[in-house]
C-alpha cells in the first residue's frame, strides 16, 4: 500500500503467516508486524538484493504495476544483473522498456503452445512453464525459436531425472535445491 516492493510468492500471506492478509492492501510496517511461520520477516526486494550483493537475479513480477517500481530499487544495486519473469505479460513489456538489456521470460500455467507465440510476440528470451504441462511439441517449438526454457516447481528427483533425459536443455526451478546437489 505504500509502494514498497516486497518478496512474496502469493497475493496474500496465508501460506507463510498465521494471519491471511492481502499484501497490496498493507504497508510495509503492517506486513512486518505479521508473525511468519518460519519466524522470519517479509523482505523488501531492496533487502534481498543487499544480501545477494552481485550476480544474475531473476525477478518474478507478480503484481500489476510492480515493474514501474523496479528502476528505483535496481539503481541502488549496480552489481545485480536482473532478468524478469511474469505471468502478467504487460509487466514484462514494461520491464523490457525500462531494462532493454535484461532478459525476459513469459510465464504460463495452462497454455503450453500459446506461450511460445506470446514469447515471440513480446520478444522474450524464454518461457517458464508448469512442469505438468511440459510436452515435446512445446520443447521443440522453444528450440526452433531459440527460447530458453524453465520449468517450475520440480521437487521430485525421479521426475527431474526424466527431464534430464527427455528435455536436457530445460532449467529446473525447485524449492529444494539440496535434493539435486551432486
Amino acid at each position: 500500500a505504500d509502494g514498497q516492493v516486497v518478496i512474496m510468492h502469493d497475493a496474500h500471506t496465508k501460506r507463510v503467516a498465521a494471519e491471511k492478509v492481502y499484501v497490496r492492501k498493507k504497508t510495509l510496517s503492517e506486513l512486518r508486524k505479521l508473525t511468519l511461520k518460519n519466524n522470519e520477516s517479509i523482505l523488501t526486494l531492496d533487502e534481498a538484493l543487499d544480501i545477494i550483493k552481485s550476480g544474475r537475479v531473476m525477478i518474478d513480477i507478480k503484481g500489476r504495476g510492480a515493474a514501474e517500481a523496479l528502476p528505483a530499487v535496481l539503481k541502488r544495486h549496480p552489481k545485480i544483473i536482473p532478468s524478469f519473469s511474469s505471468f502478467v505479460h504487460e509487466e514484462l513489456t514494461t520491464a523490457h522498456k525500462l531494462f532493454p538489456e535484461a532478459k525476459i521470460y513469459v510465464g504460463e500455467h495452462f497454455g503450453p503452445i500459446e506461450i511460445v507465440y506470446t514469447a515471440r510476440h513480446i520478444h522474450a528470451n524464454g518461457i517458464t512453464l508448469n512442469k505438468w504441462i511440459m510436452n515435446p511439441l512445446t520443447y521443440r517449438m522453444a528450440h526452433r525459436y531459440n527460447l530458453e526454457f524453465f520449468v517450475y516447481t520440480l521437487n521430485n528427483r525421479f521426475i527431474a531425472r526424466f527431464y534430464e533425459i527427455f528435455y536436457p536443455d530445460v532449467t529446473i526451478c525447485t524449492d529444494h535445491p539440496e535434493r539435486f546437489a551432486k
